[in-house]
């Protein structure tokens, strides 16, 4: 045993030694492997579980860049996809037990030795299996990209996103370490120096692929899902199909799920108030406020411009070249949106209001005939590209990306 131990603390090291280092937040040091920074703490159980996860057709996937709903998803998937074996009463799960160990992070799971026990337990558990991980995309096992298992992905404004990862890490840090100012983290974090970041890679990574598989990929945002939560786990529900019935829906189901998951629920409870989770993080500090638009207690006119700026470069439509089709139905979106926002009492970006194309609808917003007219103008020529059937979400999903991101503090 020993001597096993020591031959793969051995490779560790003759993996690391050649990776570009930066002190890390909330681990001492941060590695950049496969193009994302790599916390020291969890590159063993990446290596482990990039060689040796299996996944499985009937598998879930969620997958999300850190602070960005991570805890919510996970309960609301879980909840979703076990509604026939526990109900929203006093036995379910979640009253007892933390989400994150209800479906787990798939490198916390490899961390360690012992492979083969790793991978008993995991044949092992009742299916659908649920697992979270933050890896980038391009990172994830092969056997993840190669089956038909699903991928749900959460991102959230970046700004709030910052916030809430600073708070987390310097609160969850090493003793040893010294805590960073918000400063210092947000010139980390513009350069893309964060635990499996950068953020902007992270998202469109998954935001690509949610494109080009619908079927595979939902994308989802924090805001989003805060605004219309009832519509969103009816929308997972369809993508995992295991969609809610007409019983199950007059019957109040997806509201006991939608409360049993709220933040405001799960941060009263007493398994979310005490104890700790994975590498001894404590509960409750996954819980601090959920709140969106939060990040302007923090920051400063030149933070604010720091990181709009970097946002313009990373996460702006200089990406979206790459896919010339997606660059044309961008085009035809940011047209309308430009036009349609300088009508208000407030021209440009920041006063677009709606966040998707259902808010449009069932809101009875101005911006309700742009989106159609958009959708309508653009379905030929993404039907170039995708199949028909896929043509209306990926019209949809560009969109709500475009919409989204134009409601970021303007530079």
């Amino acid at each position: 045993m020993a001597l096993t131990e020591g031959l793969q603390a051995y490779e560790k090291e003759k993996l690391l030694l050649p990776l570009p280092k930066e002190r890390g937040w909330g681990s001492r040091h941060l590695y950049l492997f496969q193009h994302f920074w790599c916390p020291s703490t969890h590159f063993q159980g990446v290596i482990n579980f990039q060689n040796h996860f299996k996944a499985k057709d009937s598998d879930v996937i969620v997958a999300s860049f850190p602070k960005s709903g991570t805890t919510w998803l996970k309960a609301l998937t879980f909840s979703i996809v076990n509604r026939k074996r526990f109900s929203c009463s006093d036995n379910h799960p979640l009253l007892t037990s933390n989400s994150h160990e209800l479906v787990p992070f798939l490198d916390f799971i490899f961390h360690g030795d012992n492979i083969q026990h790793k991978l008993s337990y995991l044949s092992n558990i009742t299916e659908p299996r649920v697992f979270g991980t933050h890896i980038q995309f391009p990172s994830l096992s092969n056997s993840i990209k190669e089956s038909n298992c699903k991928i749900l992905y959460i991102c959230r404004n970046p700004f709030d996103a910052f916030v809430s990862s600073w708070t987390f890490f310097n609160k969850t840090k090493s003793g040893s370490l010294h805590e960073l100012t918000i400063e210092e983290a947000l010139e980390k974090y513009c350069k893309g120096i964060v635990g499996f970041g950068p953020t902007w890679e992270h998202m469109l990574g998954y935001w690509k692929e949610s494109i080009a598989t619908p079927n595979k990929v939902l994308f989802l945002k924090y805001e989003e899902l805060k605004e219309d939560a009832n519509f969103y786990v009816r929308r997972v529900a369809e993508f995992l199909d295991c969609p809610f019935t007409e019983e199950e829906e007059s019957n109040g189901v997806i509201e006991s799920i939608r409360n049993l998951c709220s933040f405001e629920k799960m941060k009263i409870l007493e398994v979310n108030k005490s104890g700790t989770f994975d590498r001894n993080i404590e509960k409750k500090y996954l819980f601090r406020k959920g709140e969106i638009g939060d990040w302007v207690n923090y920051f400063s006119p030149a933070m604010t411009e720091k990181l709009s700026k970097a946002i313009e470069e990373k996460l702006g439509y200089k990406e979206i070249l790459i896919n010339p089709i997606i660059y044309v139905v961008s085009v035809i979106v940011f047209g309308l949106v430009i036009r349609l926002s300088s009508i208000g009492p407030v021209a440009g970006f920041s006063c677009v209001a709606p966040s998707s194309t259902h808010y449009a609808k069932e809101h009875s917003d101005p911006l309700k005939i742009g989106v159609n007219t958009v959708e309508e103008a653009v379905k030929a020529v993404v039907a170039l590209v995708y199949n028909r059937s896929q043509a209306s979400s990926s019209i949809t999903s560009i969109a709500r990306l475009v919409s989204w991101t134009a409601t970021f503090p303007p530079t």
